[in-house]
């Protein structure tokens, strides 16, 4: 079986990280997740400490890390960030597709609002923020030839 790259996509608190670690403990196989989310985490106290001047470090750390992940032939990788946009998913594409991986973008959505994820995601997501998440999800443009699924969020 060809090995899978999942990039997920949607708004802070849908559901993305759930889904990921729930279809990678039910395939069995050996998995990776990626997440800009992991720079963040202290590792002596497990503790999330959000700092936005540090997100390009953090995006770079996550893409290093799929790339690495690619590189060893890990039967199924995640990326495990918002990935609003097609420049943010584009270059996922270009390695995964470069690696032989069958890469698949799957849309996470939701039936809760706005509010209702501000109050729900683990990261202090601000409803300011989600509402600049979901104009740019509004205005996403996805290539005709991307292999996209839609995934109804773990709630």
């Amino acid at each position: 079986m060809k090995p899978a790259l999942y990039i997920l996509s949607g708004l802070s608190g849908s559901g993305k990280s759930t889904w990921a670690r729930a279809k990678a403990s039910a395939s069995g196989s050996e998995y990776r997740i990626c997440s800009a989310d992991h720079y963040f985490i202290d590792p002596t106290t497990g503790e999330y400490n959000f700092n936005y001047r540090k997100l390009g470090e953090a995006h770079s750390q996550c893409f290093r890390l799929t790339s690495e992940a690619l590189q060893q032939a890990v039967p199924m990788v995640f990326v495990d960030n918002t990935n609003l946009t097609a420049i943010d998913i584009a270059p996922y594409v270009a390695i995964g597709g470069a690696y032989g991986y069958d890469v698949r973008i799957v849309l996470i959505s939701t039936t809760l609002t706005l509010e209702e994820l501000a109050e729900r995601n683990t990261h202090q997501v601000s409803l300011r923020t989600l509402q600049g998440q979901h104009r740019k999800q509004q205005a996403f443009c996805i290539p005709l030839y991307w292999n996209v699924s839609v995934e109804d969020g773990v709630v």
